[in-house]
């Protein structure tokens, strides 16, 4: 596996199953840039909750075929990752340093990132990540 990791945000997930969605398009780029330039591509247990938790209740998918879909996602990527037992700490941490998070799953997902040393995170939402320092943030916008 490369040295180099990017980490897909759930959003970007979502883009890549949607063929309808404006993003796609620029979805699909950041996986053949990955592709181009031998990039890891890495997603947690928590994007993959996520995945299908917004495909269920946001896209009216029945489970088993957001289950399907998501296990798809699995096999396109390189690597999960799980939150670590120091995640918990490192999430608190953050807390404690004055980061508003718009979402308290996108900190605890900068806190997985973190613990595992695995900083470059793709999003089409990255005013959701920019307090967070610890990060490297690639707006999808930039694919």
């Amino acid at each position: 596996m490369s040295n180099k990791h990017w980490v897909l945000d759930t959003n970007i997930l979502v883009y890549l199953l949607n063929a309808d969605s404006s993003q796609h398009n620029a979805a699909k780029n950041v996986i053949k840039q990955a592709q181009k330039e031998n990039i890891s591509l890495v997603i947690t247990q928590q994007t993959i909750i996520e995945l299908i938790q917004t495909l269920t209740k946001f896209y009216s998918v029945p489970l088993k075929t957001a289950s399907q879909k998501t296990k798809q996602i699995i096999k396109s990527v390189n690597k999960i990752i799980h939150p670590l037992p120091q995640t918990i700490n490192t999430y608190l941490k953050l807390c404690q340093q004055e980061v508003k998070p718009k979402s308290h799953f996108d900190l605890y997902l900068a806190a997985t990132l973190i613990t595992h040393k695995t900083k470059t995170l793709i999003t089409n939402n990255p005013k959701d990540f920019n307090q967070i320092k610890q990060l490297k943030i690639l707006p999808l916008s930039s694919f």
